[in-house]
């Protein structure tokens, strides 16, 4: 060695040891290379098989044969690559500060593993050309999610300068139930505004339509599923006050072109609009509720011209089936309301052109026809089409029909269908009632006589083109008819002008010969008055009848026990009790004729014939075939 070196140790120290390395103190270094062969590990600054509390200087490269472990900072002049991974940081608290370009890609090391940012801690701006952004099939969460709190700033813009294009697309190919573009805005703020916009914003750009909806399928087009009582669709189109030419704005035109249907069994249906309107809940309290599927509010200030202002007009060419307008509500009270103003006209059909209806009402005009004008239906209804003794047999979900009821002279056929054993009326029980006429008076009115009135009232007058005219002595007024068991449609009430009530007394057994029919009647009293109201008598031991002999009679109506312990009570046949009074009446008249002739045949025998025959004529009392010689004179 060329350099002078001083030894730490005592000369007996050194003189044992062999090929150690010697503590230099000067400066000048040496030319050849240090070795060593220790193979000590270093794991901190103060150990392994070099150790120095200085620094090292190297002018040239270094290798390392393991690790390196550095305490303080790494800095490089040149560039800094590495072969392997790269681990920066041990903790949230280490930084990552980079002022240089990036000048590769940032490729991750395993698909959609890790996180840009997290739900903490964003970045602030990025800037990119090109973003595209892919949602594995099992990544269980949103692939795109923006939450923009800012309320001054827009969430989402973009600047398109795109010509033949779309600037924005969304391709959804496996949707279900879902959609494929959902704006929703929940906000309970009642500002005037729009949850969705599309605006032209040049005029001159004439060609532009502002929404287009193309339907390849058989749903609709534009469905407006409105679930309170705002506007379904409203349409506001401004016209500039002075126009030239001819023109013809539309603030809503639907086409709906169809190349033509084939198949037999095709069954083809178009809309060229559909509005559906729900509104399932209860709505309680005091609250009004107005929804409107689609209201027309047309408005025109009066000018000096010709003016024409059509709410809605509806065109239909020639088809089997021809609808200017057809309404189909799947629930509800209403199917239409129209409201109009003063002089207006609710709805006309037929081309009438003037409609004898107040403002809000309805004229049915249907030409010469000679059967339905108006029908009802219900799709709970299927009566199986029953046969109609007049007029047109109704369809078989048809419950109310009006109709013609003289070809050439007019009147109206009211019809009601209903299918027997299918149910009753509310609160009843059996068959079911085809008609009912129910009137609803907050009044009511007792006067008993002929300036009475009554809830339900039926009128039947005599008139002609100037008056009503005073009914002819015995003019039917009212009737009740039937086709009978013998197959012949007959009256079986009449009301005449006089009030008199005309029944069909038709019966089989002229009396009820088999009965003591004053005991009948004292039966009938007895089991159809309160014990109270009944002022018995020793003859009251005698009538041996009961209510099985008035319902066997006909009297009584039949009635079970459940009707009874329902509280039901049997009804009267006042036809069959007028039969009973004739019997009666006849029945009393043969035993007071057998008593009058047993009381002359005892005056003949005690006072001779002479002397009786001179008591019964005193007496102005008559037997048949004995005073006058008449027959049956009583």
């Amino acid at each position: 060695m060329s350099a002078n070196v001083s030894l730490s140790d005592t000369f007996d120290q050194w003189r044992v040891k062999t090929n150690e390395l010697l503590v230099m103190t000067q400066t000048d270094g040496m030319s050849n290379f240090i070795k060593l062969t220790d193979t000590t590990n270093s794991t901190s600054n103060t150990t392994g098989s070099i150790i120095t509390a200085g620094g090292i200087g190297a002018a040239k490269s270094m290798v390392l044969g393991e690790n390196l472990n550095v305490h303080g900072n790494i800095h490089a002049n040149g560039n800094i690559s590495s072969d392997g991974s790269l681990t920066l940081g041990d903790a949230g608290t280490d930084s990552i500060v980079i002022n240089a370009d990036i000048n590769s890609n940032l490729i991750p090391n395993t698909n959609g593993s890790f996180d840009v940012g997290n739900s903490t801690m964003y970045w602030s701006n990025g800037w990119y050309e090109s973003v595209k952004v892919h949602a594995n099939s099992t990544l269980g969460m949103t692939a795109l999610a923006i939450d923009s709190d800012d309320q001054d700033q827009q969430a989402i813009t973009i600047d398109g300068e795109q010509t033949t294009v779309n600037t924005f697309q969304i391709n959804s190919d496996a949707l279900t139930s879902g959609e494929a573009l959902a704006v929703i805005s929940a906000s309970s703020d009642t500002t005037a505004r729009s949850v969705a916009a599309i605006i032209n914003d040049d005029a001159a750009a004439t060609g532009a339509v502002g929404l287009t909806v193309q339907q390849d399928s058989t749903g609709g087009g534009i469905v407006v599923d409105d679930n309170n009582s705002g506007i379904g669709i409203s349409v506001d189109k401004d016209i500039a006050s002075t126009v030239t030419g001819a023109v013809t704005p539309k603030g809503l035109f639907i086409d709906l072109d169809s190349a033509g249907v084939t198949g037999a069994s095709t069954t083809a249906t178009y809309y060229g609009a559909q509005i559906d309107l729900d509104n399932s809940a209860t709505n309680n309290g005091t609250a009004t509720v107005n929804m409107y599927g689609l209201h027309v509010d047309s408005t025109m200030a009066d000018a000096t011209g010709t003016v024409t202002n059509y709410g809605a007009s509806v065109t239909a060419s020639t088809g089997d089936t021809v609808y200017g307008g057809y309404f189909n509500a799947a629930s509800g009270t209403v199917n239409i309301s129209l409201a109009t103003g003063t002089g207006g006209v609710g709805l006309s059909t037929g081309g009438e052109s003037a409609p004898d209806v107040d403002a809000g009402g309805i004229c049915i005009n249907h030409g010469a026809n000679d059967t339905r004008a108006f029908t009802i239906k219900n799709s709970d209804v299927a009566h199986g089409a029953i046969v109609a003794a007049l007029g047109a047999t109704p369809e078989t979900d048809t419950y109310l029909q009006l109709e013609k009821a003289i070809d050439t002279g007019g009147g109206v056929l009211v019809t009601g269908a209903s299918d027997v054993g299918a149910g009753a009326a509310p609160g009843n029980s059996g068959t079911p009632q085809a008609v009912q006429i129910q009137g609803l008076s907050a009044g009511a009115n007792a006067t008993q006589t002929t300036a009475g009135v009554a809830t339900v009232e039926i009128h039947g007058y005599a008139a002609n083109s100037s008056a009503v005219q005073n009914a002819t002595a015995g003019q039917n007024i009212f009737a009740v008819r039937t086709k009978n068991n013998g197959g012949t449609t007959t009256s079986l009430l009449l009301i005449d002008e006089d009030g008199d009530l005309l029944i069909d007394g038709a019966f089989d057994e002229a009396t009820y010969d088999s009965f003591d029919d004053a005991n009948l009647i004292r039966s009938l009293s007895v089991e159809t008055s309160p014990p109270a109201a009944i002022i018995k008598n020793k003859w009251d031991d005698f009538v041996q009848y009961g209510r099985k002999d008035l319902i066997d009679a006909g009297i009584l109506g039949k009635i079970t026990s459940e009707e009874e312990a329902e509280g039901h009570r049997p009804l009267l046949n006042t036809t069959q009790l007028s039969r009973l009074h004739n019997g009666a009446i006849w029945q009393q008249q043969t035993e007071i004729n057998n008593m009058k002739s047993a009381m002359y045949d005892l005056m003949v025998e005690m006072a001779g014939e002479e002397k009786a025959l001179e008591k019964l004529k005193t007496h102005e009392i008559k037997l048949p075939g004995v005073t006058d010689r008449t027959k049956l004179v009583n």
